[in-house]
């Protein structure tokens, strides 16, 4: 399998250096199979990118990486490219941003601004304001781009939705990163023919 193959790239969120036993378990399955690329996901505590230490949330090898908060000034510039493309009000935009993000306790980063921003482009009014929340919107986005989802009058239940992104997204990975518009289409068919978009 692809696993085996060392082609995947494997996240593993919620990832805690102090649990030793997981910790070993982890690093010989790594060891196990060499290909494959790993991120591993975990919260900021005291030493936990040390990679000298035993309990650490990282293995040599590995790049620490950490995600900060946007300032004002980037989520503001954030904002203003994506209303240079979109032609939106900046101000009104930028404000709109922060209060969905005040409003939901929401960590300020790249990541959540721009699942924000798109909400905000469709001008969706959400009493509740979540991670899940903001990628489910995105997810029905991106499908509802399809004409062939548009046009079909099947519900598009959430278990169609992970198994057609799924396919696409190993469709598009054996293909370099990059399709033709006719290619993804002739792929969006053949869910539809077999009956992938729900019954």
């Amino acid at each position: 399998n692809r696993f085996k193959a060392g082609d995947l790239l494997v996240i593993v969120d919620n990832f805690l250096g102090l649990d030793i036993d997981k910790k070993a378990d982890l690093k010989k399955l790594i060891a196990e199979y060499p290909g494959n690329r790993w991120i591993l996901i975990s919260e900021a505590r005291t030493n936990g990118q040390d990679p000298k230490s035993a309990t650490s949330d990282t293995f040599d090898g590995f790049q620490p990486v950490q995600i900060q908060n946007l300032k004002r000034k980037d989520v503001r510039a954030l904002s203003s490219r994506w209303c240079a493309v979109h032609g939106k009000d900046e101000n009104k935009t930028f404000e709109d941003v922060l209060a969905y993000i005040r409003h939901g306790n929401l960590p300020q980063t790249g990541y959540i601004v721009s699942l924000v921003l798109l909400a905000v482009h469709q001008e969706r009014q959400m009493e509740r304001v979540n991670e899940a929340v903001l990628l489910n919107n995105m997810i029905n986005f991106l499908l509802g781009r399809s004409s062939i989802i548009k046009s079909s009058k099947q519900y598009f239940d959430p278990i169609s939705k992970e198994i057609t992104l799924q396919s696409l997204s190993v469709f598009m990975r054996d293909a370099g990163g990059e399709v033709a518009v006719n290619d993804l289409t002739r792929i969006m068919q053949r869910f539809d023919g077999y009956g992938a978009l729900g019954a």
